[in-house]
């Protein structure tokens, strides 16, 4: 119940009883790593948790992100799939091209010649990229894209 209050109150702007509320969530569950109630509720509380990443429960937060990562993209693979809807997560085409080409194992230095852009470029993108993605963990991005491209 701490998880859909804390996202409750996330919603209506009172932060510091959201952080409190999840963080008695966390301390809750964690020992007995149940991870599901948080994945299910990504959509309100992944702000909160990346908030809370650095305290006591920082593993297990990390271990949370990756299996939203995880849900999010069986989510789109199923619309996909079941009802021919291809996600555009909202990216501009430099961004897909971009992001397929990484998800590909190119390097940045080698999407920038082939783009002709400069590395900086392409860094920049492939950030904007991983945040409308909802790519949050820092490892295995460019696996995460090859993922949820398809």
């Amino acid at each position: 119940m701490d998880i859909q209050l804390a996202g409750a109150l996330e919603r209506v702007g009172k932060h510091r009883a959201a952080i409190i509320h999840l963080s008695q969530a966390l301390n809750v569950a964690m020992p007995d790593r149940l991870y599901l109630p948080f994945v299910e509720n990504q959509e309100y509380i992944a702000a909160l948790l990346c908030e809370l990443k650095s305290g006591p429960w920082e593993k297990e937060i990390g271990t949370i992100l990756e299996q939203c990562a995880q849900w999010r993209a069986a989510n789109l693979q199923i619309q996909h799939t079941a009802f021919g809807q291809a996600p555009s997560f909202g990216l501009t085409e430099k961004e897909r091209s971009i992001a397929r080409l990484a998800a590909e194992g190119h390097t940045n230095k080698e999407i920038a010649a082939q783009m002709f852009l400069s590395e900086s470029r392409v860094k920049a993108c492939l950030g904007s990229a991983f945040q409308k993605m909802g790519i949050t963990e820092k490892r295995n991005k460019r696996s995460a894209l090859k993922h949820l491209l398809g």
